[in-house]
């Protein structure tokens, strides 16, 4: 046997002890939070994408799948450490993006975690040109990944819409410090978040995460980058309970695609948690 062959055989037999002691069905209850998670079909999912049983595990265990419960007390906390903008007497809150999309959500839940408060609620941004002088325009939505979409959306849609008094800001139940920094430099906007993502922590291509090996990490850009096309830019492992972001890595969401598999056949991905379209 061959050195190749025999290192092949030692992975099987080692993933077969590391399935195991460590089955992914452990992981149903949690994938559950998320609705486009499809019952007990986890191992269909993770049959697929050659990676070992540990690392299998690892992309599992560290999936962050924020539910509504989660998502309302980050909202709750940022409005309380946040007074000057949430308690101003001219503070006004709308959806950020366009209709049916994550700021249709989030406003959904901001309505819902902060009960009656201070501030007014609009339903549709582009209500905001008749706002009063000087009046606080908080927009929400759910991620700020690498903060382009953002500024494009700002500057294609909202922008004309501000007077020059108007203070308009961006929240955010997610961001990363990369999105964040992006949005503040290429906008008018000031930015908040419940949660920053620290690419440091959250963002598993970047060198310095240990959450995987230099050579899991190796495999797992080149199977999102054949999964991906322009999607494999931040290495997330991020899903709200109703879809997950386009930052978060394809091989959780991108259901459907056609891709050539390491040994170059043509196949159909099986995703995780298949992104609401």
């Amino acid at each position: 046997m061959s050195s190749k062959n025999l290192n092949n055989f030692c992975q099987r037999i080692a993933d077969c002890i590391y399935h195991l002691v460590f089955p992914v069905s452990r992981f149903e209850e949690k994938l559950l939070r998320s609705q486009r998670y499809r019952p007990k079909t986890v191992k269909r999912w993770s049959r697929q994408h050659g990676l070992s049983w540990a690392t299998t595990n690892k992309i599992l265990q560290n999936l962050e799948i924020l539910d509504s419960h989660k998502i309302r007390d980050l909202i709750r906390n940022a409005v309380q450490k946040n007074p000057a903008i949430f308690l101003d007497e001219h503070c006004y809150i709308t959806r950020f993006g366009e209709p049916g999309k994550s700021g249709d959500v989030i406003f959904y839940e901001f309505c819902h975690a902060t009960g009656e408060s201070n501030f007014k609620l609009i339903d549709e941004p582009w209500k905001v040109a008749g706002l009063p002088s000087k009046s606080r325009i908080v927009f929400v939505d759910d991620l700020i990944g690498t903060g382009s979409q953002s500024v494009e959306y700002i500057n294609r849609k909202l922008s004309s819409l501000f007077a020059s008094s108007h203070r308009p800001c961006l929240f955010s139940v997610c961001a990363t410090p990369t999105g964040i920094e992006t949005v503040k430099q290429h906008s008018t906007f000031e930015v908040i978040c419940g949660m920053e993502l620290e690419e440091v922590v959250f963002n598993h291509y970047d060198e310095r995460n240990k959450t995987f090996t230099r050579t899991e990490r190796e495999s797992l850009h080149n199977l999102n980058e054949r999964l991906g096309q322009n999607f494999f830019v931040m290495g997330l492992l991020v899903a709200f309970y109703y879809s997950s972001p386009d930052n978060t890595m394809p091989l959780i969401w991108r259901d459907g695609i056609q891709y050539k598999d390491a040994e170059g056949r043509q196949n159909s991905w099986f995703a995780l948690l298949p992104r609401k379209s």
